[in-house]
């Protein structure tokens, strides 16, 4: 790819110019990978050499990569938090991760808002507690839920309710629903 990079743009290729660019687009590794390529040519300088230095991993920066940006972000901008990322996907904490920012993207009505990650992550989370959740009665409050008032779930509920929009009269009602919704955990009901 390099190699086209230069063809195309010749002599007025300027190597800093790129690397910085692949630096604001968040493309760390491969501006690791030109300043290293770069450093060890005939075309190096003193600030391909500083770049170079800067884009160095060390122990803590690995460390936050591969946390911050990969396990609690869940954002891909090099290597180490790639590997977090993925990681974190693989169990439910990567799923609990996704749902919130999704479903704070939609109730913030942020375009970055993606229903196919909701739903992606929602499924796991209902797939990895599915020991602990009986199905039927989960389907069935639903269906309760939605028959009963259907106007709210047409306005959507739950961006009514983050946002205080929910009147004090729909509430009540779901108040009302929820206590006469059996547990859809295995627990046994407790009543007094």
């Amino acid at each position: 790819m390099l190699a086209l990079i230069i063809h195309y743009k010749g002599e007025s290729f300027d190597p800093v110019g790129e690397i910085q660019l692949l630096i604001s687009q968040e493309r760390r590794d491969e501006a690791r990978d030109m300043a290293e390529f770069f450093s060890n040519s005939h075309e190096s300088n003193t600030e391909i050499e500083r770049l170079n230095q800067k884009l160095r991993y060390t122990t803590p920066g690995k460390i936050k990569s591969f946390l911050w940006h990969g396990v609690i972000k869940g954002e891909v901008v090099d290597t180490y938090s790639g590997i977090g990322a993925v990681g974190s996907d693989m169990v439910v904490l990567g799923d609990m991760r996704d749902l919130g920012m999704e479903a704070w993207n939609y109730i913030t009505d942020d375009p970055d808002f993606d229903l196919v990650l909701l739903g992606l992550s929602l499924s796991g989370l209902v797939l990895s507690a599915s020991p602990f959740v009986h199905a039927p009665a989960a389907v069935k409050a639903m269906a309760k839920y939605l028959k009963r008032f259907p106007h709210l779930a047409k306005q959507g509920v739950v961006k009514l309710l983050a946002s205080g929009k929910l009147s004090a009269h729909d509430a009540s009602k779901i108040w009302e629903l929820l206590k006469k919704t059996p547990v859809v955990f295995h627990a046994p009901l407790q009543t007094s």
